[in-house]
């Protein structure tokens, strides 16, 4: 068998191979929305700490800074409660794209990052990043109603 004759087929076959493969589902079997087309409508940072936290917060869209801050979540006052900080449009542009989050309290030396196309499925959606002392970790929920 000559060289191309076998490359071609082995690209042929690997199309079939993979055909239906490249989009992704949700369980009702509806395709999920491509990376590209996704909208952070808003970020949520939040801490349970009795101590106030100073936290830096950079939003990318597709490769591009849309937003980055250096913030003050105030302190719980010694209660239990969570304390939140939201950022939301105006502050930086809504807009569909491939988005990055990164998170660095710089009050614990602790920092994470999340490309969104990780963690979210769905078209429009809210961040929480949770800070704590050790760690920052990451989830989402939907927002249909606000995009």
């Amino acid at each position: 068998m000559q060289r191309r004759t076998f490359l071609r087929s082995v690209v042929a076959a690997t199309g079939v191979a993979t055909a239906g493969c490249s989009l992704d589902s949700r369980p009702d079997g509806t395709a999920t929305p491509d990376p590209e087309q996704r909208t952070l409508d808003r970020v949520r940072l939040s801490h349970s700490s009795s101590d106030a936290k100073r936290v830096s917060l950079l939003i990318t869209r597709d490769g591009s800074t849309v937003y980055w801050q250096t913030l003050e979540l105030p302190s719980a006052d010694g209660q239990r409660t969570r304390q939140s900080l939201t950022v939301e449009p105006p502050e930086y542009e809504r807009a569909r794209g491939v988005h990055h989050v990164y998170v660095r309290s710089l009050t614990d030396g602790v920092r994470n990052d999340i490309a969104i196309a990780e963690l979210s499925t769905e078209e429009c959606y809210l961040l929480n990043a949770r800070v704590t002392t050790d760690s920052i970790g990451f989830s989402q929920s939907l927002n249909m109603e606000r995009c």
